[in-house]
């Protein structure tokens, strides 16, 4: 076995060499080689972990403003997630978050399998009195206007304020 410099290993490395365990900040379970598993777990993980702690104190409002349906489709009567209107800001914030159902949570991450028929009914959302509902919809019918006219047409029609156009342009579908 080739040993490299200590200098480029990593502490599962020198553990696993050691025959030791890595450090306690270390979380999930992986196996080496050896078939021993070892506690580890990545800052993104321990992160991403976190964040979904802090949107989740946002769930009953969010809940309760949305009347239990998802803010986008309207589907009532479904398992319903906190959404974060991409780019997330560093800190969550509620004003950037949307209650969404798994449809569309999962068109939305494949938006070149976005259902444009499902979608009509943006021409109402782009009204919404809630901002992260406006954004949504204009990213959603932009994404959809460069095959359909019909989602243009609503586009063309909708007013929206500076602040939300400028968010909305901040990031597409």
């Amino acid at each position: 076995m080739h040993i490299h410099s200590k200098q480029n290993r990593s502490p599962t490395t020198i553990a696993k060499l050691q025959n030791t365990k890595p450090p306690l900040r270390e979380f999930a379970l992986i196996k080496l080689k050896d078939q021993i598993e070892y506690p580890v777990m990545t800052k993104g993980y321990e992160a991403h972990q976190q964040r979904r702690m802090e949107l989740s104190t946002f769930g009953k409002d969010l809940a309760r403003r949305s009347k239990s349906k998802c803010e986008l489709s309207g589907a009532s009567g479904v398992p319903l997630h906190i959404y974060e209107i991409p780019p997330a800001p560093t800190a969550p914030d509620p004003t950037r978050c949307i209650m969404l159902c798994e449809q569309v949570i999962d068109q939305l991450n494949k938006p070149n399998q976005l259902a444009p028929d499902q979608w009509h009914h943006l021409s109402e959302l782009v009204w919404s009195d809630i901002p992260a509902i406006q954004i949504m919809a204009y990213r959603i019918l932009t994404h959809i206007a460069k095959k359909h006219i019909w989602a243009q047409d609503i586009l063309d029609e909708a007013y929206l304020d500076d602040e939300i156009m400028h968010q909305a342009n901040k990031e597409p579908l």
